[in-house]
């Protein structure tokens, strides 16, 4: 029987890792999708006058989720961690009742973009995560640090997550969840087409059809996409840019241009005259909504390719494609490219959270 309490207990500390470690790696996957989750409660708190470290503090607590949730699956350190774990399930227990209560129209961000969540369902998982504290770790008292083998897999977990929160933050997102991801229409409200995409893999001489959301892995080489709609045309999101469903675009993403360093915009003007030889339209955005400009590109001065009505490539502002990589972007299939990479992104962020997986379980 004490053997099955230990069990049960220990089984409920690798469910609340798990739900740590895979809202945090969510979460540093799109650290300023993360920044604005943190803005959203700044504001309704009226605590705006913090907002300018919003990024950094929803970096800050996605990492710190990562380290919780790793420490409770390795079982290192176990006495701080359940006290650690079980404060912050206590405080946004407390902060989730809040919203509950007053229903603001703004998501919990708990998963990121992947998963969302309304403000009752986000107070009744975290009573769920309570109970399962509870369950887990009372009566709180120091039961050892964990084997050698184990602490040595909490530090390369720490440390590889660090890491590929860094890069995700100089880079373009893996994957990406929101409406402006890669793969998107950009449609208007009210006008939404039935729009179906399938892609043609070939393995071995067999051949496949594959969707956005079920692609092969890199064994398989891409053949052609196939596109079908109920509609005969599309027209602009909320950009308020209906010619936007025909041709090609850069759109140029400056929501903080005091940000941005000096060399920048020589970078931009090469960049532009790049493009528009390539027979692209530049168009630079600054006067939109500054969350949807945030939300669109995920890069101050970032750039978003749109051809046809369609998301086909994103860049951040530290790296804005040369010339040569411009013209190869008319030569060749832009579908093809663009689930060349969202494939890519994806295996990537898999491989990542099944090697932490591996090193923390094993």
């Amino acid at each position: 029987m004490k053997e099955l309490a230990s069990w049960l207990r220990r089984l409920c500390a690798v469910i609340l890792g798990i739900v740590f470690f895979t809202a945090g790696v969510l979460k540093l996957v799109d650290p300023v999708g993360a920044g604005l989750v943190v803005r959203d409660y700044l504001g309704f708190f009226h605590l705006g006058f913090l907002s300018f470290g919003a990024k950094a503090f929803g970096f800050i607590f996605a990492y710190a989720e990562c380290i919780c949730g790793a420490a409770l699956l390795t079982g290192v350190f176990r006495r701080f961690f359940s006290i650690a774990v079980s404060a912050l399930v206590c405080f946004f227990t407390f902060l989730t009742l809040i919203l509950a209560i007053f229903n603001p129209p703004m998501d919990c961000g708990c998963f990121g973009e992947a998963v969302h969540l309304s403000n009752l369902q986000t107070f009744l998982k975290n009573l769920v995560l309570l109970g399962l504290c509870l369950a887990a770790f009372l009566p709180y008292r120091d039961t050892g640090i964990g084997r050698i083998r184990k602490m040595m897999a909490f530090g390369v977990v720490s440390v590889l997550t660090l890491w590929f929160g860094i890069w995700s933050l100089r880079n373009v997102p893996l994957v990406e969840f929101t409406d402006f991801a890669i793969g998107k229409e950009i449609v208007s409200e009210g006008n939404v087409s039935d729009f179906k995409a399938t892609f043609v893999y070939t393995k071995d001489g067999e051949e496949k059809t594959f969707t956005v959301d079920n692609l092969p892995d890199t064994t398989w080489t891409f053949v052609c996409s196939r596109v079908e709609s109920d509609m005969p045309s599309r027209s602009a999101f909320d950009l308020g840019m209906p010619e936007l469903s025909t041709g090609r675009y850069m759109l140029v993403d400056i929501y903080d241009p005091l940000a941005l360093r000096g060399d920048y915009f020589e970078r931009l003007a090469a960049f532009k005259k790049a493009s528009e030889d390539a027979g692209f339209t530049v168009l630079v955005l600054s006067d939109l909504d500054h969350k949807m400009m945030i939300t669109l590109s995920r890069s101050n001065g970032g750039v978003v390719r749109v051809e046809d009505g369609i998301i086909t490539g994103k860049y951040v502002a530290s790296k804005l494609p040369g010339a040569e990589e411009i013209s190869r972007m008319t030569s060749e299939s832009a579908t093809g490219e663009m689930m060349e990479a969202s494939r890519r992104g994806r295996i990537r962020l898999q491989l990542c959270a099944a090697t932490a997986l591996l090193l923390m379980i094993i």
